[in-house]
C-alpha cells in the first residue's frame, strides 16, 4: 500500500512497522497529517494485521460485537476510529483500507452515542460528544464482513485481499469509481466464499468521493 501511495503521488507516507505500530506513534502521525489536511485533500489509512472482535458494550452493532484493530501494545476499537475521523476538516476525503478481519468504522460512524464506555480490556476511559460528528467523507474498505474472515495463501506475502485490491488497481491504470472498484473486488473474490470484501460510507458528501477514481488525489 506504501508502494501504492508513491504511484499515485502522495505528499507523505508514513509506515509504521510491528513494534512501530503503537498507539502513540499512530497518534502522532495522524494530528501531524490532520493539521495540514484542508478541503480537498485525500487522506489514505491502511491497515493491515489481525482484527479481533470484543464485547460491544454500546449496544450498537447486531452481533453484539465490535470490531478492532489489533496495534502493537493495544487493541484500537471502530468507534475510536470514529473519533479520530471526526477530528478532520469538512472537505477532506479519506480512504481507509482495513486488511484485517472484521468491519472497522460500521454504524458508529452515524449514530449519536452520548454515554462514557469502559472496555475490561483496554484500561483507559472514552467519552463522546454527540456534537462532533463526522465531518470528512470517508469510504472504509474491508477485507471481509463482519460474517466472513481474511485469508493469505501459503508461502504469499500478500493476504488475499491486498493481492486482488493491487491486481484491480493495476498500478494506478484502472478506470472506474470507487464503488465500481470495490464491486469488483467483491465480485472477484465472491467464488471461494471463504472472505468477502465490504465498505462502509461514513461523513458528508461521501455518495459524491464513492463517484470518483480510486485513490486519485
Amino acid at each position: 500500500m506504501g508502494e501504492l501511495a508513491k504511484v499515485e503521488g502522495f505528499e507523505k507516507i508514513n509506515l509504521l512497522l510491528t513494534r512501530e505500530a503503537t498507539l502513540h506513534n499512530f497518534e502522532k502521525l495522524f494530528f501531524e497529517l490532520e493539521k495540514d489536511l484542508k478541503s480537498g485533500d485525500l487522506f489514505l489509512l491502511t491497515f493491515s494485521g489481525n482484527g479481533l472482535a470484543i464485547p460491544d458494550s454500546l449496544e450498537y452493532s447486531d452481533d453484539g460485537q465490535t470490531c478492532t484493530w489489533c496495534l502493537y501494545d493495544r487493541l484500537l476499537p471502530d468507534f475510536e476510529l470514529a473519533e479520530y475521523m471526526k477530528k478532520i476538516r469538512k472537505g477532506v476525503r479519506v480512504v481507509i483500507v482495513s486488511d484485517a478481519d472484521g468491519a472497522m468504522l460500521p454504524k458508529i460512524a452515524f449514530d449519536e452515542v452520548d454515554r462514557d464506555v469502559r472496555w475490561n480490556n483496554i484500561s483507559s476511559r472514552y467519552s463522546y460528544d454527540n456534537e462532533r460528528m463526522i465531518r470528512a467523507s470517508i469510504v472504509c474498505y474491508n477485507a471481509a464482513h463482519p460474517a466472513y474472515e481474511t485469508y493469505v495463501d501459503e508461502g504469499s506475502e500478500l493476504s488475499n485481499f491486498t493481492r486482488d485490491l493491487l491486481a484491480i488497481w493495476n498500478g494506478g491504470r484502472y478506470v472506474g469509481d470507487y464503488r465500481a472498484f470495490l464491486m469488483k473486488d467483491v465480485l472477484y473474490n465472491s467464488s471461494n466464499h471463504r472472505f468477502m470484501p465490504h465498505f462502509f460510507l461514513a461523513g458528508l458528501n461521501s455518495e459524491i468521493f464513492l463517484e470518483q477514481t480510486p485513490f486519485k488525489i
